[in-house]
This record gives C-alpha cells, structure tokens and sequence, in this order.
C-alpha cells in the first residue's frame, strides 16, 4: 500500500528515462539512476541533488508540465490487475538482477 500523500504516476507521451523527486518545492533529486543493487553497485549512473535554489523551481515548472501527459496509477488499478499479469510482474521481479 503506498503511503500516506504518496502519488505515482506513469508518462504516457513516450519514453522517458529520468527519475525524479520534488519535495516541497524546495528539493529536486533529478537523474537516470535506477535504485537497485545492479545499478548501484555495476553501473556508473549519477543524480543531482539540488536544495533551496532557482533550479528548483525551473525543475518543479518541468514537472508539471511533464505531469500533464501522464496518468495516475491508483491502488485499485494495481489491486484489479489480473492474475497473469501479477504472475509475469512477479517473475521480472525475481529476475530483475539478471536483466
């Protein structure tokens, strides 16, 4: 269950690699990092961490206008997925370290 004020949402207007966080419009976390042990450990990736400056608010004027071509992935969607799908989900989570 996802937590208390906690959004997901899922672009829709192609690919997009970048991960990204705005908190309170006063901290972007910005880059392609993936959070898992493979890329932390294996590949060279990196993020910007950036606090309380203009960029913060240029990132948050990016964020939402990247927001208008996404949709919101709600916990009833993902409680509604079919068997098949959670079973394939779960597989690539299994063999997520071998991808």
């Amino acid at each position: 269950m996802l937590a208390s004020g906690v959004r997901v949402y899922q672009y829709t207007a192609g690919f997009m690699h970048a991960k990204s966080l705005l908190m309170d419009d006063d901290l972007v976390v910005l880059g392609t990092c993936n959070w898992d042990i493979r890329s932390l450990l294996l590949h060279d990736e990196v993020v910007a961490v950036i606090h309380g400056s203009q960029q913060v608010a240029e990132c948050a004027g990016h964020f939402e206008s990247d927001l208008r071509c996404c949709h919101e992935v709600t916990v009833e969607q993902m409680d509604s997925l079919g068997s098949l799908r959670r079973a394939r989900n779960s597989l690539c989570r299994l063999t997520s370290r071998l991808l």
